[in-house]
């Protein structure tokens, strides 16, 4: 619901929310076109002025979440649209939290995101993760943007969560 209030050129419009019978449903704007991971695949090398072009709309829709208080918790090349103009688009605030809400959502213990893409902190404890973990999320976005890969890696979810609270990031 909070999402659906965000009004940004690089965020995906969320139209409506509401139940049918006892299932949630949402509409959101139809972007044609790859997640920004099909989107680097196909390029090969990405040259540094698109880079730095894309990171920065890419910066710019989340600061846009940011300032009207949601931390998205789950950024990833994966969850940014490329629509038809070429414009990346956030997308899947389903883990997205309000800062100012006392209401944790979260369960304690309970970890959420993309543990490649996740900020330390996220991995130890998901509700202690605030502002600063989606600018970490940006970081391992930009480093994938300029290696095609991400930041961290390893042979499973618990390989990775394990480098990513006891190794600093390549």
């Amino acid at each position: 619901r909070a999402a659906a209030a965000l009004d940004h050129p690089n965020v995906v419009p969320i139209y409506d929310i509401g139940e049918i019978g006892d299932r949630p449903y949402f509409t959101m704007a139809l972007v044609e076109g790859p997640n920004l991971r099909g989107h680097v695949e196909a390029l090969g090398t990405v040259p540094i002025p698109t880079v730095v072009a894309l990171f920065a709309q890419i910066v710019a829709g989340v600061a846009h979440a940011h300032q009207n208080g949601i931390i998205h918790r789950d950024l990833k090349p994966a969850n940014v649209l490329i629509d038809k103009d070429g414009r990346p688009r956030v997308t899947d605030f389903g883990l997205a939290k309000q800062i100012k809400t006392e209401s944790q959502l979260t369960v304690t213990g309970q970890v959420v995101g993309t543990p490649q893409y996740m900020a330390p902190e996220q991995a130890r404890e998901s509700k202690d993760a605030g502002l600063p973990a989606d600018v970490y999320s940006l970081g391992a976005i930009l480093y994938f943007l300029l290696t095609g890969k991400p930041p961290i890696s390893g042979e499973s979810i618990t390989d990775v969560l394990i480098k990513l609270v006891t190794e600093a990031p390549t």
